[in-house]
């Protein structure tokens, strides 16, 4: 769901030849409003996804909602929006940037069985 998150928002700006910052300033503030708007959405869906997984045992995840936000925003820094033109480089490098964050997120997130489930910082 990471990769997915940033690979599709790449593949619809992958043509343009100017960074979306240089293009959007005009537009920034009302654009910055709507992208915060879109981060929760996308938030209470990974969080429904974390409840269910730590339901089913999947996931050792005391609190969803915080981890459901922390998810969102570590991948953040590889959206287009904040990217130039150059930094996007090729989707294929930008996936596997993507991916490895994403393992070692959802790494922290399996259960470990040399500490408590309910064990929290």
């Amino acid at each position: 769901m990471l990769v997915l998150r940033v690979l599709h928002r790449f593949d619809s700006v992958a043509h343009y030849s100017q960074s979306l910052g240089d293009l959007l300033s005009s537009v920034r503030a009302a654009l910055l409003v709507r992208r915060q708007a879109y981060f929760e959405k996308e938030a209470a869906v990974f969080e429904e996804v974390l409840r269910e997984g730590a339901r089913l045992g999947e996931f050792d995840c005391a609190d969803p909602r915080t981890a459901s936000i922390v998810l969102i925003q570590s991948t953040n820094s590889h959206l287009p929006f904040n990217l130039s033109v150059r930094e996007l480089g090729r989707r294929e490098e930008l996936e596997d940037q993507v991916g490895r964050i994403a393992d070692l997120l959802i790494k922290g997130l399996l259960p470990c069985p040399s500490r408590p489930a309910s064990w929290t910082r």
